[in-house]
């Protein structure tokens, strides 16, 4: 069973140029008796029961993509930990959803909705940046609002970063609104600072050893150093140079047996360990220990190199001279 509908199109003369023609497929309703079989025949303008129908599917259709992207989107605020807000220009009152609530940690049958409750949970050393932020956008032509700080639940005492992110717009009552969005980036946060605290710890250790490091990308054949490697060879701290210019500095003796375990590395996966000299960017020999092994990816394939360079002349030395004091006694 079919219900048909034909819509003519008409032109700038006010002639009909088109006729669309629309066919919905009725069957289910006929067959459970909710649509009567003498009523869907094809008509020129559509009877309106078929008007009806084909309302009723295309609503249907529309209600079942409607209720897909509201769980992706409740999906996506619990895994990216997303909540909403907003604030009423006129009154100052601000809005947040339960969700902002657990990342608050405060209790919403006793939050006092306006935004100097808010401030007070705001991390001392962030608030008053906050309030001038709040205030510049207050005052300005901006319609988008942002502003990254901490605040202190007051459940726990637990710090928590956040992410805030607002539009300037009018409600469906026509009031000025500022409404947005408030990440919780917690967990990245941390983990920059532990980074940061490891790569501060690696500076300290690596010049304390005098031990660089180094990584070659045999796809983009982009040589990538340390600060301790721009020491070791006394140049400024920058741009690392060229995988050949990088290579000049090994003694000449040196050089080759350099680049062939480098290539072998790349090549076939064979790590290196080799005692060296290198001239520095000032002129002055010293030995070094290079080291290197591959670098793969997921499936295992050698995407480069990576390593470290030691400054060990003094050590050298210093054994050299130990020997030498031994010989004599």
């Amino acid at each position: 069973y079919w219900s048909s509908v034909n819509t003519p199109i008409y032109d700038a003369d006010g002639q009909i140029a088109w006729i669309f023609h629309q066919v919905e497929d009725v069957t289910d309703l006929v067959v459970s008796g909710a649509l009567p079989a003498g009523k869907v025949a094809p008509t020129v303008e559509g009877d309106p029961i078929s008007a009806v129908v084909r309302q009723t599917q295309q609503l249907k259709k529309q209600n079942v993509r409607l209720e897909q992207e509201i769980a992706e989107l409740h999906l996506a605020k619990r895994v990216m930990r997303l909540a909403t807000w907003s604030v009423d220009a006129l009154l100052g009152r601000l809005s947040v959803t339960h969700a902002l609530h657990g990342f608050l940690g405060t209790d919403p049958n006793i939050f006092n909705g306006d935004i100097s409750s808010y401030l007070a949970l705001v991390h001392a050393d962030d608030r008053q940046r906050v309030e001038e932020e709040f205030a510049h956008f207050e005052s300005s032509n901006e319609t988008i609002f942002r502003s990254r700080h901490r605040l202190l639940r007051p459940e726990d005492g637990r710090i928590i970063h956040l992410v805030a992110v607002g539009e300037r717009r009018r409600n469906a009552e026509g009031l000025l609104q500022l409404q947005g969005i408030v990440q919780d980036v917690s967990e990245l946060a941390e983990a920059r600072q532990e980074r940061d605290r490891a790569q501060q710890l690696n500076r300290i250790a690596g010049h304390a050893a005098k031990l660089g490091g180094w990584h070659f990308s045999a796809e983009t054949g982009r040589l990538t150093w340390t600060d301790e490697m721009f020491r070791i060879h006394t140049l400024p701290a920058g741009d690392p140079p060229a995988l050949d210019a990088g290579l000049a500095f090994y003694h000449p003796q040196d050089r080759a047996r350099v680049t062939a375990s480098l290539r072998e590395c790349v090549d076939h996966g064979t790590p290196f360990d080799l005692m060296v000299r290198i001239t520095t960017a000032g002129g002055q020999t010293i030995r070094v220990r290079a080291i290197g092994e591959p670098v793969r990816d997921a499936d295992g394939r050698i995407t480069g190199a990576q390593g470290g360079l030691q400054d060990i002349d003094d050590l050298m030395t210093m054994r050299e001279q130990a020997q030498v004091l031994s010989g004599q006694l």
